[in-house]
């Protein structure tokens, strides 16, 4: 949805949660 967020920390599994409150695409 246009922002692109870059996961750089050990505790994210890509749950999707924080996709959910603030849409973003994940690497």
């Amino acid at each position: 949805m246009g922002k692109k967020v870059r996961i750089d920390n050990d505790a994210c599994i890509g749950c999707g949660l924080c996709n959910s409150i603030s849409p973003a695409t994940f690497d």
